[in-house]
């Protein structure tokens, strides 16, 4: 959740402008609203309500682009799960091209105006953490939090450039998952597109990652489980158990990103990743 009731300009047209107000304003209408045992049934209408109603200000600022059929990226404005995801309209696998994808679109400003508080103030030079941030944003959702593998940086026109990774979605509370899917960050004229597609062929998970992460990770629940049983609470034993099971992710990692370029199925994999990326410049 990182969008804030704030405006920067990064050269926005009036419409856009218009849109982020409108969004804002609705934000903290909201929070006004959900105070003081509201009536969530009126709520969720008024939600609703105001979602089409931004639904239909991005679709007149992405007239341009291929995103004419797609939906809201926004879940809800209530700030509750699956608040705050990044402004645009994603296109489900039952109206693009390509029969597996969803593809994210939204237009430079409005990119930049989301992630105005972080160091991501321009798609030059990204680095793994924060195509992280950006893919979460787009997809993720509720918890699921984006982890890129692999990445491949190319551009296949003048005005485009293009960040294409093999990456997984998973819960930040949960273990780490192996990569199953492809995603491609696209910078092309004024428009931003960000494409999720599943890989065709799988990666049998690695032994020795997955040994590596499952032996942390267990050290992460033996401090969990003592923190539980603790009287009264010993916070040094929660803040044992985050730090392996922070540390059971980054090795899981930085295992496949070691491992996976030597593996045969990675280059059928990449082959994917260069189709999707050059479906997405088109």
């Amino acid at each position: 959740m990182l969008f804030m009731t704030s405006i920067s300009l990064f050269g926005q047209t009036n419409q856009e402008l218009k849109y982020l107000r409108t969004r804002n304003n609705y934000i903290e209408y909201f929070k006004k609203a959900t105070t003081n045992n509201p009536d969530w049934t009126k709520v969720d209408k008024q939600n609703i309500d105001s979602l089409l109603v931004l639904e239909k200000l991005l679709k007149e600022i992405l007239k341009n682009s291929i995103a004419e059929k797609g939906k809201i990226n926004l879940e809800t404005l209530v700030d509750e799960l699956g608040f705050g995801n990044l402004d645009g309209l994603v296109l489900n696998k039952n109206n693009v091209v390509r029969d597996s994808a969803q593809v994210f679109v939204s237009t430079k400003s409005l990119f930049l105006d989301y992630f105005k508080n972080t160091q991501i103030n321009s798609i030059d030079n990204l680095a793994k953490e924060q195509l992280d941030s950006i893919f979460t944003s787009a997809f993720g959702g509720g918890e699921a939090h984006a982890t890129t593998f692999s990445i491949v940086k190319k551009s296949f026109t003048k005005d485009s450039q293009t960040y294409g990774c093999i990456g997984s979605f998973g819960q930040e509370s949960g273990e780490a998952a192996a990569p199953d899917c492809i995603l491609v960050l696209v910078s092309k004229g004024n428009f931003i597109y960000i494409i999720l597609e599943y890989l065709d062929n799988s990666i049998k998970e690695l032994r020795e990652c997955k040994s590596m992460s499952d032996s942390l990770y267990s050290q992460s629940h033996k401090y969990e489980k003592l923190y539980d049983e603790s009287n009264p609470k010993d916070k040094s034993l929660i803040n044992k158990s985050v730090y392996f099971l922070e540390l059971s992710y980054k090795q899981y990692y930085e295992c496949y990103q070691k491992n996976l370029k030597d593996k045969v199925v990675f280059e059928k994999i990449r082959n994917q990743v260069i189709n999707v990326m050059q479906y997405a410049e088109k």
